[in-house]
């Protein structure tokens, strides 16, 4: 919900009324996927919700997240989004490089490199590429359509839960998943 926010106030964008509500039913449906079962205790006591240091990072992690969005958005209005991802991945390679060296040693980065190279190739070409679609994204739509619209992944994570991993489907995911793709449908179909 936050990057919508940013969006509007940082980059100017401007949301039809369609897209804020499927931006509202997404939101709604992560929390109906995630506390199902706690509405009473967050009603009664919402505050209660901080005092679980994993809802602390989560916010943390949800502001840093919508920081890099707004920024990521910036950045492909002025750089091409595949070019833009390969400056990126360079300058954190090479300011990474130095601690992964202090506390691996180039002995023990060489034998990871050897022991997992098919691995590494593979989980780094699909993240690159994955990130790179939604710089794409980001370059021909506004971000304040694609950032709710990438958290279908939610809808897929309880998927292969279901299917994979035999979790039960119980009423919050099936409702919060069904919210998560109506507000997707909404916003796809936002001017």
């Amino acid at each position: 919900m936050l990057v919508p926010v940013l969006a509007v106030a940082f980059l100017n964008e401007a949301i039809s009324v369609s897209a804020i509500v499927g931006i509202v039913v997404i939101v709604a449906g992560i929390y109906t996927v995630s506390w199902w079962g706690n509405f009473r205790l967050l009603i009664y006591h919402p505050l209660s919700l901080f005092s679980n240091p994993s809802t602390r990072y989560a916010i943390l992690t949800g502001l840093t997240i919508a920081t890099y969005t707004i920024v990521d958005k910036s950045g492909v209005a002025h750089v091409q989004p595949f070019l833009y991802m390969y400056l990126m991945t360079l300058g954190s390679a090479i300011g990474l490089f130095p601690y992964i060296l202090w506390k691996h040693s180039l002995r023990g980065i060489g034998q990871e490199l050897r022991s997992n190279s098919v691995g590494i190739s593979v989980a780094g070409s699909l993240t690159f590429l994955a990130y790179g679609l939604v710089l794409t994204a980001f370059s021909i739509s506004k971000v304040s359509y694609v950032a709710p619209a990438r958290e279908i992944g939610i809808v897929v994570t309880v998927l292969i839960g279901v299917l994979i991993l035999k979790e039960p489907f119980g009423t919050g995911r099936l409702l919060g998943s069904g919210m998560i793709v109506a507000g997707l449908i909404l916003i796809a179909t936002s001017p």
